[in-house]
């Protein structure tokens, strides 16, 4: 198994101080990780709007249920004996 050790600390290199190939390499693999990011956070709020919207509608069907066993006088028509 190799030892890949880590590069030392030292300060930030400049873009300037890079080959062109690579830094243009690099400058596009930031442009997909940009729009990685903004499409993570597009489809999160679709998302968070999707969940909400299903609990309201979930909330509306049991309120409407809970009412409907109501007028009917109980579980379903069901009663039970004390």
């Amino acid at each position: 198994m190799a030892n890949h050790a880590l590069p030392s600390e030292g300060p930030p290199l400049n873009k300037d101080q890079l080959p062109e190939v690579l830094a243009g390499t690099l400058d596009h693999i930031v442009g997909q990780l940009d729009m990685m990011t903004r499409t993570l956070s597009i489809l999160d709020k679709r998302l968070s709007l999707q969940e909400d919207m299903m609990a309201q509608h979930i909330n509306k069907e049991s309120e409407s249920k809970i009412g409907q066993i109501e007028r009917e006088g109980g579980m379903g028509g069901l009663h039970f004996e004390e």
